[in-house]
């Protein structure tokens, strides 16, 4: 599985997360207040990319998904550090 680096970035509103340089066919973003709702923010709009690549009866390559943390507030970050990395799982095939 190809590992694909999401940059974690502090904004004026809060934070934003990105998919960096990468030879995927799609990118996708999220943003929150939080880090974690950052996080959580992006995993929702990749998760609804996916079912609605699979819908479109597209091929979706799954990814390792490593959070990366730039950001001003590095304690926050620390503490999530065991979120920083999240594999979203295969669907059942039919």
């Amino acid at each position: 599985m190809r590992k694909c680096k999401v940059f974690i970035e502090k904004s004026e509103y809060g934070y934003s997360a990105y998919i960096g340089d990468t030879p995927l066919e799609f990118g996708c973003i999220g943003e929150g207040k939080t880090v974690e709702e950052t996080i959580e923010d992006f995993l929702g709009t990749f998760e609804a990319m996916k079912q609605g690549y699979i819908a479109a009866g597209n091929k979706f390559e799954d990814v390792d998904i490593e959070f990366c943390y730039d950001t001003e507030d590095a304690s926050q970050a620390a503490r999530l550090s065991t979120r920083s990395r999240s594999v979203l799982p295969a669907l059942p095939k039919n």
